[in-house]
């Protein structure tokens, strides 16, 4: 496979893979999207590569794949915007960090001139 070529010869450290839910949504078949994306992350685990995958969601309902996607990371950090009394903030929650005790609060967060704040 050409990106396993690219990755071996440049030494990629980090892949983003944007984003699972235009992958699920061209699917013709979840089962086989589900092992092609098991045997990536396989492949990066082996190759010590951390992969990033984004995936939109709504509030609205359940995302296909939502639990086979959970079973193959390591954390999910969930974003969102709240909005109270017309007012909209930015908010981050951890929802899965592997071997981690972490906080399951939903944190404000700040995108400032000095970068992420949290808290």
């Amino acid at each position: 496979m050409a990106l396993f070529r690219i990755i071996k010869e440049r030494n990629v450290q980090r892949v983003v893979v944007d984003a699972i839910g235009d992958l699920i949504v061209a699917a013709s078949d979840l089962h086989r999207l589900y092992s092609y994306l098991y045997a990536l992350v396989q492949h990066f685990i082996a190759r010590r590569v951390v992969c990033m995958m984004t995936l939109e969601t709504t509030s609205s309902g359940a995302v296909p794949m939502e639990g086979q996607i959970s079973a193959l990371t390591d954390a999910i950090l969930r974003l969102g915007v709240e909005v109270h009394g017309g007012k909209a903030r930015r908010t981050l929650q951890i929802v899965k960090a592997r071997g981690t005790n972490h906080d399951l609060n939903v944190q404000e967060m700040r995108i400032t001139s000095r970068g992420v704040e949290v808290g």
